[in-house]
Parts: structure tokens; sequence; C-alpha cells
């Protein structure tokens, strides 16, 4: 099953990425064919899905590729792209059913807040997500963090808010 699996990542590697010399160019279109959220995708996933495929046939091409979609490439200056955050999610359950958002919350989050970077609104039964607004407050995007680390949802606030 396990050998199957890998197998079956290889194949996928090899039909998303194609050769590593194509000129592969980053941008929202490209990266979203290869399953990357431009807006959402962290250096630090892409370090971690190397790891995680090391010895992979196309794990270097597949990699170089998340490498140019991932945020901190794309923003390279510093310069936070978003003005502040809503993570709208339902407190009450975020710590059973998304325990790493539960320790965002409980840990990291009060720096945020207290900075204005941040707010945290309750919403019933409503899965964890962050709505990035720009300066003028308008809803400039929205990234679904469900599945993310509390280092990931900390590493992204810092890089893309402010």
């Amino acid at each position: 099953m396990i050998r199957l699996v890998g197998t079956l990542v290889s194949l996928l590697m090899l039909a998303w990425c194609g050769s590593a010399d194509e000129g592969f160019v980053a941008n929202e279109a490209s990266c979203a064919e290869l399953g990357f959220v431009i807006d959402a995708l962290q250096c630090s996933t892409c370090e971690r899905l190397e790891q995680a495929l090391h010895g992979r046939e196309m794990v270097d091409a597949f990699v170089g590729k998340c490498n140019l979609c991932c945020m901190e490439n794309e923003n390279k200056d510093g310069d936070a792209v978003y003005h502040t955050a809503v993570l709208e999610v339902h407190t009450q359950i975020a710590t059973h059913r998304f325990p790493e958002i539960g320790n965002f919350l409980k840990d990291r989050a009060r720096k945020f807040i207290s900075s204005g970077k941040l707010k945290v609104k309750n919403k019933w039964n409503h899965h964890p997500e962050l709505v990035l607004r720009d300066k003028n407050g308008a809803k400039a995007s929205t990234v679904n963090v469900q599945s993310w680390k509390s280092e990931q949802l900390e590493e992204f606030l810092n890089n893309k808010v402010g």
C-alpha cells in the first residue's frame, strides 16, 4: 500500500511538473495549476514537502516550482501585503476540532490582536479561515487555515499582514 502511494505521488508530480527546464513562470494561474495557493503558500511548507518526498522521482522540479510560488519569494522586500486579518472561527470548538488553531488562539494570537494586525471573529460552526483586508478595510482575500500549524499561521501573519 505504501509503495502504491509513493508511485502515485511520483506520477502526479511528473504530470504536474513536467520537465524542470520548461521555464516555469510563477503566477497565480500557473501555481494554482500545481495545487498551490500563491497567497497562502509558505516556503517552509515547500521545505517540509521536500523532506517528506525525499528520494521520489521529480521532487527537485516539484519543490523548485513550489519555491517559486511561495510567499517569501513573492514578497522579497518584506512589505506586508495586507493591512489587517480577521480569523473567522467557531472558537468554542477550535480547540477540539482544530487543535493547532486552538493553540494559536491560546498562545500566540494575543500579540497580533494587541498590535491591531488581527481580529478574531467567532462564527458559529465555521471552519477556520483568515479574511485579509486592505488598508481601506475591504476584503482582499480569504485563506483556509484549518490544517495550518500554529507556527505557520504566526509566520504568515508576520510576513503578510502589517
